[in-house]
């Protein structure tokens, strides 16, 4: 939980490459963790993903937050932030699935996230 945080922290702080590296040290750990704290491990995963994609590895943060989303799939803000990897990695099939799940769980930012389906898929 330790290095989750200070990989958060790091992400907040603007430095992405040392949330990475704190996340993934976090991420290998994880699976020593009881099952009780599956939340933590999610937000491990969430984070990496979050971090992985503010430094274009995009494979890795897609693979990150598909982690997250076993583990809890019934967070809209996963979804969403894997859509908007997949988009940027050029999937725009899996990124407007993504992103329509999202919109199906409830996520706050319908609206928008509709509207950016809809450019994709109108090619803009």
């Amino acid at each position: 939980n330790a290095l989750n945080n200070l990989g958060a922290a790091l992400l907040a702080a603007g430095d992405a490459q040392g949330a990475v590296a704190r996340l993934r040290a976090a991420s290998d750990l994880v699976h020593k963790l009881p099952p009780t704290t599956r939340s933590v491990v999610v937000e491990v995963y969430y984070n990496l993903g979050i971090a992985l994609r503010r430094v274009d590895e995009l494979e890795d943060a897609i693979a990150a937050y598909s982690r997250a989303i076993e583990l809890d799939p019934g967070r809209a803000d996963i979804y969403l932030n894997r859509g908007v990897a997949l988009q940027a990695a050029g999937d725009f099939t899996a990124a407007t699935a993504s992103l329509k799940h999202a919109v199906a769980l409830g996520h706050p930012r319908r609206d928008a996230i509709l509207g950016a389906i809809a450019q994709m898929q109108s090619g803009v």
